[in-house]
């Protein structure tokens, strides 16, 4: 019963997750990343405090995704939950720091230097970042291929969480484009996914 009711509720949160990273890139006031002035506008500021709050509800979904195939998805499963989940994690302070530091870098000359990618700040910073992209998107690589093994969650479903995930995970290396349309399909992936775990469906009944 607690099994079903963690699945259930974690299925809620890949929904709530799913539609806010959707949408993210398309409120997002500087899409390009070029803009150090945007850094210093509330919406910016709104836009990650948001970031933050999805990842937390992404930790959360995860260990229901891991709950509900765990029996089947067996070890690609878990190790793909593992990476998924340190690299969510990662990404958290990489949030916090977007949107909460970097705003006041950015407001003050004195201090604007700090966000130079070759600066002495994101010079230490950035081997952590982009570690945790990494297990993001081989995580997800993992969990997409697990979820189309285990065929409890929609096949599907997995075949676009390998293709959008590393999309996410390795986002600032990305183009623009690239990011805005690899989050929708990533958040709507998890969207599909958050409503098969809230309405408990399994795949293979459904399937036959």
């Amino acid at each position: 019963m607690l099994s079903s009711k963690l699945v259930k509720w974690a299925g809620a949160a890949n929904i709530a997750a799913g539609l806010m990273t959707a949408v993210f890139w398309f409120i997002h006031p500087n899409p390009q990343l070029n803009d150090l002035a945007a850094r210093t506008t509330g919406r910016w500021t709104f836009v990650y405090g948001m970031f933050v709050f999805v990842l937390i509800l992404t930790l959360f979904a995860l260990v229901g995704i891991l709950a509900k195939q765990l029996d089947k998805a067996k070890a690609l499963g878990i190790i793909g939950y593992i990476l998924g989940s340190i690299g969510t994690a990662i990404f958290i302070g990489a949030g916090t720091f977007d949107g909460f530091v970097s705003p006041i870098l950015a407001g003050n000359p004195l201090t604007q230097s700090l966000l130079d990618a070759k600066g002495p700040l994101l010079t230490h910073l950035s081997p952590l970042f982009i570690l945790g992209g990494l297990c993001f998107a081989l995580g997800y690589i993992l969990l997409g291929i697990s979820i189309m093994r285990a065929k409890v969650l929609p096949k599907y479903a997995g075949l676009l969480l390998i293709l959008s995930g590393p999309i996410l995970g390795l986002s600032p290396l990305m183009p623009a484009v690239a990011r805005t349309y690899g989050s929708l399909v990533f958040g709507l992936t998890n969207v599909w996914i958050g409503y098969a775990m809230w309405t408990e469906k399994d795949q293979a009944a459904v399937t036959g």
